[in-house]
Formats: structure tokens, C-alpha cells, sequence
């Protein structure tokens, strides 16, 4: 998960195998909880999910070959996954094998017995508080209010769990693209080339006299910048330059990085409030280091926009009628092909919606229309 607060998010926190990084890296906070992840009984006899996983080999029982009981096993013994057309049929699943291993992973518990379906239910429950968690960290627990955002679901799960995480959340609303589960390969293919370079210094900033002098050390980075990814092939016309800074109060042991700009100074105590909240314009400043961003561009992928929405485009037809699971009762969910959504449709939970590469729900009370550019937009019904 990732949170973009409209510029590109970068931090100069990230870790790798708890590993510090001291450079400026997308703040990107992942957990043990995709589609994979094995369900099991702690010693204490609590319900577990993750971060262990069947990985696609031997994968979850229900692919025909393994024997852990895995988030995807539980969405499909819940009825949210057509076995017929996973992966747009190319792949078989094995319902059948599921009752098998959901008993053996419920005999472990010693002082309880449950029903197969809150044992299913139970595991989903799980794998959304760990996602939530996830959430909060880079969200509420950073300043930010969650309601004013949008949760853009991606990869061939997100949409089976995304509507329950924004009402979890209070997030208004749940953005699916277009082929989600291809999502992370576009990125890669649209993905252009970073060259960074920063400058370690330390000098007070107090007034904007200084802006001159950050200028004038930051012309010779850009310069360097431009020449490396000339060399790579880009033409200048391809070529963004980002400036940022990382300010601190005086004697503090740590910096924030602001975009550079001529309010530097007003951003920075504005952001630090937010981040810590406190600030004090009164205390003395001083720079830590210089960056400079340059980013080489290759042409984007088209994206295919309907240039008109019919208000009433009329209701597409249900591929078949199934019972869900939700909340310990089955009700019956229409299936829909997400390539005959056509922009301006609207389909009511419960509904579930299949494609090639994903599954998305909709659950009971909520409501999902396509747009132009057929993402589908789902938001609480209201009233």
C-alpha cells in the first residue's frame, strides 16, 4: 500500500529486511496477506493468516496440487470466485477439495468448533485487519484524514476485499481499473528511467536570501542530472527535474523533505505540524541536503476513453446467479463479465465481477458504475 496525496510520494525512511536505506524511495508498506497466504493455528489456538504463502507452486488447495488452506481457498468455499471462469476459464479450480482441508485446519482448535463457512469468513476477516493495519500506518496515523481519499484496488484479489477495507476506514469510495491484475506490469512498462543526485550540506535557513544560494548548488546536480540521461537516450523535451530539500530545526536528529519552491519555509513548518504536530516558525532552521530528481520519460501507453456516457445505459446480462457468503448468510449474488460493462452502467451489490486477469465484489450496499475510462467507481448506496 501506498499513499499518493497529489505529488509523486517519495520518503528517506524505507527499510529492506529492516535495513535502513539513505536515499529517497517511493513509501511503499507491504504485508503478508495476498491471495496465497496460508491460514494456520498458533500455539495459543488463535486463527492465523500469513505471512506464510502456497506461492503459485504448489499453491492454494484449490489449484489441484496443495494442501494449505490459503485466503483465496476461503473466497472461494464463500462463493466469491467462479471456479469456471478463473482466469477467464483458462484455469480449473477444485471446489471439491476444499471441504477436506477446511476440516483438518478446524480440528486444530481445542476448545471450539466452528462451521466451515465462519472458518472461511474468519480467514478473510483476518487478511483485512492485517490490510487495514497497513492502511492506518501510512495514513491516519501520519496526519492524514482517510475520507479524503480514494482506494485505488489493484492485482487479481484487491477488488475481493476492497469495499470491506474502505468501509472499515470510512474511504468514501473504491477505484478498480481497468485489467487490475495487470496493473503492476503496465507500471513496469510505463516506468521511465530515475537518475538522483543530492549534495550533503548544513547552513541556516533564515530568510529567503538563502534561496539564492540553494539555487546556485543546485545548478551543477541538474546539469549532471540532464547529461546522464542524455547519454541514456532521452531527449531534454523528456526530461523532468524535481528539486526538494531536507529542512530541520535546529539540533533535531532527524530532516523533512520538501518540494523545493519560493514558500519553502512556510511548507516546511506546515509539514512538520502535520507529520509530528507541533510547529515553531520562531525556531532557527537549517538545511540538510540538497536533491535533485531527473526523469527520463518514455511514451505512454494509450488509455482508450468512451468520449460519451449514456445516464442510462441499460443493465448488462448476468452471466448466472450464485450464493455468496456475507456475514454468516448466503444471498444470491449475480456474476457479471466485466467486458460487457460498458461506461455508465450500474450494478447494485450483491454482485461480483469477472475478468481475465481479477474478481471484484460488491457487496450488499454498495453500488459500482463504469466511467469513461471503465474503471469501476464503487461507493456506499446512500440512505
Amino acid at each position: 500500500v501506498c499513499l499518493c496525496d497529489g505529488r509523486g510520494p517519495s520518503t528517506g525512511e524505507a527499510y529492506v529486511s529492516d535495513l535502513p536505506l539513505s536515499i529517497q524511495t517511493i513509501p511503499i508498506h507491504s504485508v503478508g496477506a495476498g491471495g496465497g497466504s496460508i491460514a494456520w493455528i498458533d500455539t495459543g489456538g488463535l486463527l492465523r493468516v500469513g505471512p506464510k504463502s502456497a506461492q503459485s507452486s504448489p499453491g492454494p488447495v484449490c489449484y489441484g496440487r496443495g494442501r494449505n488452506i490459503t485466503v483465496t481457498d476461503a473466497h472461494l468455499f464463500l462463493g466469491r470466485l467462479d471456479p469456471d471462469r478463473f482466469l477467464g476459464g483458462e484455469m480449473k479450480l477444485y471446489p471439491r477439495r476444499l471441504t477436506k482441508f477446511l476440516k483438518n485446519l478446524e480440528s486444530g482448535f481445542q476448545d471450539h468448533s466452528w462451521s466451515l463457512h465462519d472458518l472461511s469468513e474468519g480467514i478473510i476477516k483476518i487478511a483485512n485487519t492485517q490490510m487495514e493495519t497497513a492502511l492506518r500506518m501510512i495514513s491516519l496515523e501520519k496526519g492524514y484524514d482517510t475520507r479524503d481519499f480514494t482506494l485505488v484496488s489493484f492485482g487479481g484479489a484487491g477488488g475481493l476485499h476492497a469495499c470491506e477495507l474502505a468501509k472499515s476506514l470510512m474511504i468514501p469510495r473504491v477505484l478498480i481499473p481497468p485489467s487490475p491484475g495487470l496493473v503492476s506490469a503496465r507500471g513496469m512498462l510505463e516506468s521511465g528511467v530515475i537518475r538522483d543526485l543530492s549534495c550533503t550540506t548544513r547552513f541556516p535557513f533564515n530568510d529567503e536570501s538563502v534561496l539564492h544560494r540553494v539555487q546556485d548548488r543546485m545548478a551543477p546536480m541538474i546539469d549532471q542530472a540532464l547529461r546522464q540521461l542524455v547519454q541514456d537516450g532521452f531527449d531534454e523535451d523528456d526530461i523532468d527535474i524535481q528539486k526538494s530539500i531536507d529542512l530541520r530545526y535546529l539540533g533535531q536528529g532527524y530532516e523533512i523533505n520538501v518540494p523545493y519552491s519560493r514558500n519553502l519555509f512556510r511548507v516546511f513548518h506546515k509539514e512538520h505540524e502535520r507529520l509530528f504536530g507541533f510547529s515553531n516558525p520562531d525556531l532557527d532552521t537549517e538545511v540538510v541536503t540538497l536533491r535533485v530528481r531527473a526523469l527520463g520519460h518514455y511514451p505512454d501507453l494509450s488509455v482508450l476513453e468512451n468520449s460519451t456516457i449514456v445516464d442510462t445505459a441499460p443493465k448488462p446480462k448476468a452471466l448466472g446467479r450464485r450464493k455468496v457468503f456475507y456475514e454468516g448468510r448466503p444471498l444470491l449474488t449475480r456474476f457479471y463479465d466485466r467486458e460487457q460493462l460498458m461506461p455508465g452502467v450500474c450494478i447494485k451489490g450483491p454482485a461480483v465481477v469477472t475478468e481475465y486477469s481479477a474478481t471484484s465484489l460488491i457487496p450488499p450496499g454498495f453500488q459500482g458504475r463504469v466511467d469513461r475510462w471503465r474503471n469501476i467507481i464503487i461507493e456506499p448506496l446512500k440512505g
